[in-house]
């Protein structure tokens, strides 16, 4: 009897702990660009305490933008309305305009580079191989935009952990390489 009861408790402590375990958000979700986690106060004033502010723009939501060290890309850190101070909800990396390397201030880092290897350049196979199939693929202007969505916090844990409706991601290619993506929580 006692060895049922251990057996039992035992049972209940693991399942327990297998709670406290965070469970991983499915393949596509994306949540990090140069070092910066999305929702993630820590890692957004981390960075902004190791290359500053960027060049800041407000059109209704806070936008601090950099510029790489090569003066090819542009990382556009975006801070919503009612977000908690430092962090980021979403982020979009892109090339670089004359304009842009005239007023935006320069990172040290060469490139803006995903968590899993996302950069700017790569092929659409490469974006599918690493993320799976998109929810939605559409054709504008000689580009090709995949889609990748979800609203779902069980399936999307992390929307429960930053309070948001939805997470999106956008990968735009011209002549198959990616040329812009953005990733983050639509405003709500």
């Amino acid at each position: 009897m006692l060895a049922s009861l251990l057996a039992l408790s035992f049972c209940q402590v693991a399942v327990a702990s297998c709670d406290l375990v965070p469970r991983l958000d499915p393949e596509f979700v994306e949540t990090e660009v140069a070092g910066v986690l999305l929702g993630d106060r820590a890692s957004g004033t981390r960075f902004t305490s190791t290359h500053g502010k960027g060049k800041v723009e407000d059109d209704g939501y806070i936008h601090h933008k950099y510029l790489s060290g090569s003066a090819s890309e542009v990382l556009d850190l975006v801070f919503y309305p009612g977000s908690v101070k430092n962090t980021f909800d979403k982020a979009e990396v892109r090339g670089a305009s004359p304009l842009d390397v005239q007023r935006l201030p320069r990172l040290s880092l060469s490139g803006f580079v995903s968590r899993r290897g996302i950069e700017l350049g790569r092929s659409r196979d490469e974006i599918v191989a690493l993320l799976g199939r998109p929810q939605s693929v559409a054709e504008k202007d000689g580009r090709v935009i995949l889609l990748y969505r979800c609203d779902s916090r069980k399936r999307c844990p992390i929307l429960k952990r930053v309070n948001m409706p939805a997470y999106e991601a956008r990968y735009v290619f011209q002549a198959d390489k990616l040329v812009e993506f953005s990733l983050g929580f639509p405003y709500p």
